[in-house]
């Protein structure tokens, strides 16, 4: 009888809505997506968890306009550098960096979720990266050395995600929280190197960077005043569709799946969106080069600057797994579901420090 598969749900929350997927993997590293509720509602967690043979590992992935994720670098200089780090001293140091972290981060994501300081709640923080006088450990408990240095990740979301999701965050039960575009970057560079992904959403988009002068931490994103309904408002005009079949129009399109003169008229109408896409993208600060995104949008280049969409089949396998079902979503769909998984299975670490900061995350969030 052979193992049985690990189970993940994956909830994926907008701003007006949520869909879940229940991924298995199984022997082979084979992802498998079980099923997908595309209306999921929160008080139907604790029956949909029930329902199943076993209990599994939940994983939130809140969209960007709701959440906000940094990643900032610390160094601790330990006045006895020959001695042993203990436990004690670790806790004492990691509390002291963690809580002045904690405070200024959260000014950050105020600003950008345009909340008030106290409706900008943190959720989620570890650290990973340790390094004693910039050589990678594991744990720095027992090591010597003059130099501590580590990288926090700090997750904040509104006061109204909290307060939906309250029962998931209060339960007791271990989770993993992330942002789509936290998790679109990983499933590109994972956690050190140097990259930039663009989510596009229905009314905004934003263009994450990660880089070692981002100011504030590694992480630097932008919002663009741009948005994947746009390009549905010119048809809408034109032809008196509603946005529904205006956006399935637009991926057509996209997909290359309508006539040449069709495809010409089409192009007609989404040129002077494209130029305020691109306007916005080198406002953002990207003046060339290739930028990851999503959702591709019919409108992939100008100038110097590419938009490709994320290689998802490519991204799976470069961490040794593989997608051998998605149920029919469509590429988008399946990317908001496996990148905050992949995110999750390889790279959430287990260990005494994270335990500690898990604690003194929710003794400082309000209940």
């Amino acid at each position: 009888m052979g193992l049985l598969p690990e189970l993940y749900l994956v909830i994926d929350v907008k701003p007006h809505s949520a869909s879940a997927s229940l991924l298995a993997v199984r022997a082979g590293e084979k992802i498998r997506i079980l099923q997908t509720r595309r209306d999921f509602q929160v008080s139907r967690l604790k029956s949909h968890l029930l329902a199943l043979p076993f209990m599994p590992t939940v994983i939130l992935s809140v969209d960007p306009v709701l959440s906000f994720t940094n990643e900032v670098p610390v160094e601790i200089i330990r006045p006895k550098p020959n001695l042993p780090i203990t436990p004690v001293e670790l806790e004492n140091s990691l509390s002291q960096v963690f809580t002045k972290i904690s405070n200024e981060q959260r000014k950050y994501a105020a600003q950008e979720l345009n909340v008030p300081e106290l409706d900008s709640i943190l959720v989620q923080s570890d650290a990973h990266s340790m390094t004693i006088d910039n050589r990678p450990v594991v744990s720095p408990i027992g090591q010597t050395g003059r130099v501590m240095g580590a990288m926090f990740s700090t997750a904040f979301t509104t006061r109204p995600i909290f307060e939906v999701w309250h029962p998931l965050f209060n339960s007791g039960r271990e989770f993993y929280f992330t942002d789509a575009l936290r998790s679109a970057l990983f499933s590109l560079c994972g956690h050190r190197d140097e990259g930039r992904v663009l989510h596009n959403g229905p009314t905004y988009s934003y263009l994450l960077t990660r880089n070692d002068s981002a100011e504030g931490g590694r992480l630097s994103r932008a919002r663009l005043d741009w948005g994947i309904n746009e390009l549905c408002e010119p048809l809408m005009d034109a032809y008196d569709m509603p946005l529904s079949a205006a956006y399935h129009a637009v991926l057509r399109y996209r997909d290359n799946l309508v006539s040449p003169s069709v495809a010409a008229t089409f192009a007609n109408l989404f040129a002077p969106v494209g130029k305020k896409y691109f306007r916005e993208l080198r406002a953002a600060g990207l003046k060339s080069g290739e930028v990851y995104s999503n959702h591709l949008p019919p409108v992939g280049a100008a100038g110097r600057i590419k938009v490709k969409e994320i290689p998802l089949d490519e991204v799976v396998a470069r961490r040794g797994l593989r997608v051998e079902d998605s149920t029919g979503l469509s590429p988008s769909e399946t990317l908001s579901f496996i990148a905050p998984f992949v995110e999750f299975y390889y790279h959430k670490k287990v260990s005494p420090v994270n335990y500690w900061l898990k604690r003194r995350v929710h003794w400082l969030i309000p209940v």
